[in-house]
Formats: structure tokens, C-alpha cells, sequence
């Protein structure tokens, strides 16, 4: 598979990295008509690898194909939609089909954003006071030294905040504006209670800014469709492809290229 973009994410993205803080990375691969057909790309997402980076940064890469990108990016998951959002001084390497996907990228945008990020503030709230023997040994040393997950705590709100700003503005600014308070809440320095009243504060917000959104209720699906097709075969339409060398010599079409694939799978 092809990769079509790698860029820096996580706490070097946001701004909220510190000393100790891994460099996270993120890839978009694209399959070619023959692994398609060959049935080379599977239905699940393609699983994280970690490795060891330049000699001494520890780096978590993950990697998606295109079609889960285009399944969660369409869906407002708060962990890819960002993605479209990457700054050029974050991007190691991207050619042209990344630069398509920019191009159209308010066609994956819609309201779901509210109910998206609204859950996972919930699940980073829940985090933020959950113990577990489990817990690695940073999570562990929070625990020991604040009585709760300071970085939980700094991603519920961060994730509320850009909520609210996709919302409002169809962007999401990187790195944050507020990175240093983010840093704050993320160093155990801000106060607990404080916290707990800004994520009550920011929910309310996102309510409103859903009511207010100039967004879409759903993603431009057809437009979203099409544009994979184009990505992979370089055919914008059923037509185009129909005539194509690809239709006729191998018999690929649409429903073959991408319908069977999990990012279509609930959209009709």
C-alpha cells in the first residue's frame, strides 16, 4: 500500500508536549486496484506498531487505509477528523491524493461533531478518576502524586474546545491556542474543582454552538464516495470508470472498489 500522508500527532500537535512527552505519528495508506482485488486490504483497522525512532524517541505510528480514514473521518471521530486539520509544518510527507482529500474536506464535515465529541469528553472525564491495577507506571505516578489523571483531565477539555471550534468555524487550529493552560491542567497545576466546572461550562458551549452551526446534519456522502474512487482509480464517476481500460480488462467497479469496504458500510 501506498502511503499517502505521515504527520506528527499528539501532544507535539497540540502544543502541550514537554521534556518527557513521546512523538506521536499518523499515516494514511492507499491500496492499488490490484490489492483490492486480491483481497489484500481486510475490514479492520490496520493495528498501531511501536517503535523505536531516530535511536531514542519512543513513537507510537499508527496507520489507517483509507477506507477507516474515510469511515471515521465522515463519522466527526475527534482522532481523525483533526486530521484534516494538520498544519503544513506537521506533514513529514504527503503527495497528491492527500492534497484532494484537503481540497474537499468540508464534504466530511457535518453536526455529528456535537454527539462525536461530547462522547469522548465523557469517556476522558470518566478516565480522569479511574484507577485500574492495570495502570501503567505514569498513570500510576499521577495517581500517587494529584489522586487523579491530570492528562485526562487537560483532554477533556481540549477535545471540548475543538469540538466547539469545528463547530463554529469549520477549522481546528493547531497547535492550540491555549496550549500553556493546557499544559497547566496537564502538569497537575491547575485546580481539580476548576476543571470540573470549566467541562460543565464548555458542554454547555457545545450545545449551543451545535444549535448555531452553519454545518451540515451529515457528511456529503456522495461527494465522499466519489472522491475515494478518484483517489484509487483516478476515475471521478461511474461513467468514466465504466469506459476505462479498469472496468473492462479487470472488471473492477465501484461496489468492488470500495461498497464492500467498512468506511460505506451504514451509510445507505
Amino acid at each position: 500500500m501506498k502511503e499517502i500522508v505521515k504527520f506528527i500527532h499528539g501532544s507535539y500537535l497540540y502544543g502541550t508536549n514537554t521534556e518527557t512527552s513521546d512523538k506521536d505519528y499518523c499515516s494514511v495508506l492507499i491500496p492499488s486496484v490490484e490489492e483490492i482485488l486480491e483481497s489484500k486490504i481486510g475490514l479492520t483497522t490496520i493495528e498501531p506498531t511501536h517503535e523505536i525512532c531516530e535511536g531514542k524517541e519512543n513513537c507510537d505510528h499508527t496507520r489507517f487505509d483509507i477506507f477507516d480514514f474515510f469511515h471515521r473521518a465522515m463519522r466527526a471521530s475527534p482522532t481523525v477528523v483533526e486530521w484534516l486539520f494538520i498544519p503544513k509544518d506537521k506533514i513529514i510527507t504527503s503527495c497528491w491524493q492527500w492534497e484532494k482529500i484537503i481540497e474537499y474536506r468540508d464534504s466530511f464535515l457535518s453536526k455529528r461533531v456535537y454527539q462525536s465529541f461530547l462522547g469522548y469528553s465523557y469517556s476522558e472525564e470518566k478516565a480522569i478518576f479511574l484507577q485500574s491495577p492495570h495502570m501503567g507506571d505514569k498513570r500510576k505516578k499521577q495517581f500517587e502524586q494529584f489522586g487523579y489523571s491530570p492528562k485526562n483531565a487537560m483532554n477533556c477539555v481540549r477535545l471540548l474546545q475543538q469540538g466547539i471550534e469545528l463547530l463554529d468555524t469549520k477549522t481546528i487550529t493547531f497547535p492550540r491556542t491555549n496550549s500553556e493552560f493546557l499544559k497547566e491542567i496537564k502538569n497537575g497545576i491547575a485546580n481539580i474543582n476548576s476543571i470540573k466546572s470549566l467541562i460543565g461550562n464548555l458542554r454547555k458551549d457545545l450545545q449551543h454552538s451545535f444549535e448555531d452551526s452553519e454545518l451540515p446534519d451529515k457528511s456529503n456522502e456522495k461527494v465522499c464516495k466519489y472522491l475515494c474512487l478518484y483517489l484509487i482509480t483516478g476515475y471521478m464517476t461511474y461513467e468514466e470508470l465504466f469506459l476505462s481500460e479498469l472496468y473492462h480488462t479487470k472488471g473492477i467497479n465501484f461496489y468492488n472498489l470500495a461498497d464492500s469496504k467498512r468506511f460505506l458500510i451504514g451509510l445507505q
